[in-house]
């Protein structure tokens, strides 16, 4: 488990294969309103993609509910800024075959999508489910949200996000 504190700035030095964060286990990455997390590039003059982003795969914890949808454990990203990522990753956030909890968060000036998820889905006696709510996905050099289901017990949630100022649809 990596656990991220609120108030802490993550920063990523550009090279040429971009570095990104990769969540084989559990992230933790819990701000707080008044108190964020920042993940960014280590540039002087940060331009999008200088770094890769952070990949969830399979392997990492997924978020885990209450009976009302309230969240209990598991990855999550909360009241966190990611900018100027999307350099090896193909997106700020990639989703693969993971379910973490993705709330109240602003990702901006990337260089491709803001979220990407594939292969992703369930089974029929644990039903998947996957969030993504009340975030901010604007600036980005490719769509907002992008998402591959991979069967049908997965549980999809996207509500009251802004998607915005992305430039494919």
């Amino acid at each position: 488990t990596l656990t991220i504190e609120p108030g802490v700035t993550v920063m990523f030095d550009a090279t040429l294969f971009a570095y990104s964060l990769q969540i084989n286990g559990e992230l933790i990455a819990q701000g707080t309103s008044s108190n964020e997390i920042t993940f960014t590039s280590n540039q002087s003059s940060p331009a999008a993609g200088d770094w890769g982003g952070i990949k969830f795969t399979d392997s990492s914890n997924d978020a885990v509910y209450d009976e009302d949808d309230n969240y209990i454990s598991g990855s999550i990203i909360q009241y966190s800024t990611i900018k100027y990522s999307g350099g090896s990753v193909d997106a700020a956030v990639i989703i693969d075959g993971a379910h973490p909890y993705i709330i109240n968060n602003l990702i901006t000036k990337c260089s491709s999508q803001g979220i990407y998820a594939t292969n992703l889905g369930g089974d029929s006696s644990n039903e998947g489910l996957f969030f993504i709510k009340n975030n901010i996905i604007s600036n980005n050099n490719n769509t907002g949200i992008q998402i591959s289901v991979g069967n049908v017990y997965l549980t999809i949630r996207i509500t009251n996000n802004k998607i915005i100022d992305n430039t494919s649809s």
